[in-house]
């Protein structure tokens, strides 16, 4: 939530914090979809924000980058979310539209039942050790093949 503070963007939280305080709030985790569900549990335990992003929804070409200021962004079911803004990370497509910020996914590339491709990316900051990160997305990957496969 520091990195928010430091570019400008008061007054929102990362999305591991969020969920968290929905935990807090109701006693569980929201249920959204089978895959959402999966790794939100993982969020939960390890604190770790996690970015996943249905690949045929996607351009070809994806890079996480800095924002530079303004990138188009269509949020996923926010009715008002201020404009991206210089400093945050971003999930930038090669057609130059945001599909992920640090404060919420887009509407284009969220994952559904029916997403069979995903791109998974890990967020945590310059404390987050290389194991958590590694572990984190372990237990994800494991936790779809065992929850998630059709086999």
């Amino acid at each position: 939530e520091q990195h928010f503070e430091q570019i400008g963007l008061t007054g929102y939280a990362s999305a591991a914090l969020n969920l968290a305080n929905l935990y807090d709030k109701n006693g569980k985790l929201p249920n959204i979809n089978r895959l959402v569900d999966v790794y939100n549990v993982t969020s939960l335990l390890t604190g770790l924000s996690f970015w996943v992003h249905d690949v045929a929804q996607l351009p070809e070409s994806v890079r996480i980058t800095v924002a530079t200021w303004g990138e188009p962004f269509d949020p996923m079911g926010w009715a008002q979310l201020p404009a991206i803004i210089a400093g945050e990370y971003i999930l930038l497509g090669d057609d130059g539209r945001a599909y992920g910020r640090d404060i919420k996914q887009s509407e284009q590339s969220k994952v559904s039942e029916d997403t069979r491709d995903v791109l998974i990316y890990i967020q945590g900051n310059a404390n987050t050790p290389k194991e958590l990160l590694d572990s984190a997305l372990n237990e994800v990957k494991e936790n779809i093949i065992q929850f998630l496969s059709t086999n």
